[in-house]
């Protein structure tokens, strides 16, 4: 019974360091994305543009008023 309860931690400390690990690639991959837009501007007007859309990716919003 103990090895069971073993295993069944094992596999939910592996269940949490994948989540984690799927979670800080996809802030890395919006990270990328994020310096990406904002290093192709070419005024602050894009600058912005690229701020916002950004923001809105981020916090998964469909509007920025």
């Amino acid at each position: 019974m103990e090895e069971l309860a073993n295993r069944a931690g094992l596999a939910l400390d592996n269940a949490r360091l994948l989540r984690e690990s799927r979670e800080t690639a996809e802030r890395q991959r919006l990270l990328q994305e994020a310096t990406a837009a904002l290093s192709s501007a070419a005024g602050p007007d894009e600058v912005a543009e690229a701020a916002v859309e950004q923001a809105r990716a981020l916090f998964g919003a469909t509007s920025a008023t």
